[in-house]
């Protein structure tokens, strides 16, 4: 029987059932057709089906592995090498106008990683992961991050030009829709694991999500800065509402510190009602302090808060 280079059968009509087989039994999100989806889900998958593609072309394989995913993955060094490009370049723009000397960067880099394709294809077989597949789950992991950061920038872009036009601070829309935004998914899992009978880990959540976001969310955008001034001073004034926010922010933890010790690290039903309560009346307090209804209130002399944004 004819083989391919790596020992593997040719494709002939078996061979296509196979691989139609493999499909079915490990599908690559957003590249698989479903023919008895609704008319919304087909429309719905038509639009997301463009960023599939560039994700499965920038993104390595994932713990599954097939002949497809052999594929994608020996053709994913040209196109990550692209995205890194449009990251660190600061756009899509910025990225099509590097160059080194006469030629263009968009054209370079996937030329220089042009022999990638060739030697993971070679070194892969369709049949058997490869031994380094962890490396490849590594660096898929690391190129998500990318796509989510690249994501992100262009939310916050388009929220703060929303914000610009209607004439709403950036404290607000970080404080609302921004935060509701950064939290909707830990939301999603919280429930699921105290659903799962995980109360346990969900509470740990609550608190390993934020503690995550404000020491290494705050710590690392400071170091970049620093880095980005040659290790200048960072000025920056505290809004009232952001000072706000700290007062209930830590008011919520030390009721969390009086309250989980002594209902034995459990929760009442009662207790949550205060939590959105006290939400409540952080955010009642935001838009009073935007709106220039609370005075000095958390703005001494010595330490003046900053006018809030004009519209």
């Amino acid at each position: 029987d004819p083989t391919n280079d790596n020992g593997g059968r040719l494709m002939g009509s078996g061979g296509a059932a196979a691989e139609a087989a493999e499909e079915e039994r490990c599908p690559m999100a957003g590249l698989e057709w479903d023919a008895g989806a609704s008319r919304l889900s087909k429309a719905l998958w038509l639009l997301e089906w463009p960023l599939s593609v560039l994700r499965w072309a920038t993104i390595p394989t994932d713990l599954e592995w097939d002949a497809r995913r052999r594929r994608w993955t020996a053709a994913t060094p040209p196109f990550a090498a692209v995205l890194l490009l449009v990251r660190f370049s600061g756009g899509v723009g910025d990225a099509a106008a590097a160059r080194a000397g006469p030629l263009p960067l968009l054209l370079l880099l996937p030329l220089c990683c042009a022999p990638l394709p060739y030697a993971l294809w070679r070194l892969t077989r369709d049949d058997v992961p490869p031994a380094w597949q962890p490396a490849l789950v590594v660096t898929g992991f690391c190129f998500s991050i990318v796509w989510l950061d690249l994501v992100a920038t262009e939310v916050v872009a388009l929220i703060e030009t929303a914000g610009f036009l209607l004439g709403i601070s950036t404290s607000i829309l970080g404080l609302t829709v921004i935060a509701i935004g950064n939290s909707a998914g830990d939301l999603v899992s919280d429930i699921a694991a105290a659903k799962g009978g995980e109360a346990k880990m969900a509470v740990a959540a609550c608190f390993g999500s934020p503690l995550l976001m404000n020491i290494i969310g705050a710590g690392a955008s400071l170091t970049v800065r620093a880095i980005m001034t040659g290790g200048a001073d960072t000025e920056s004034s505290v809004s009232q509402v952001c000072r706000i926010a700290y007062l209930f922010l830590y008011t919520a933890l030390f009721s969390h510190m009086v309250v989980f010790p002594l209902c034995g690290y459990s929760a009442s039903r009662g207790y949550a009602v205060y939590l959105f309560a006290l939400y409540a009346v952080f955010m009642l307090l935001a838009l009073l302090a935007e709106s220039r209804k609370l005075g000095d209130f958390l703005c001494p002399a010595s330490s003046p808060c900053p006018p809030p944004v004009e519209g």
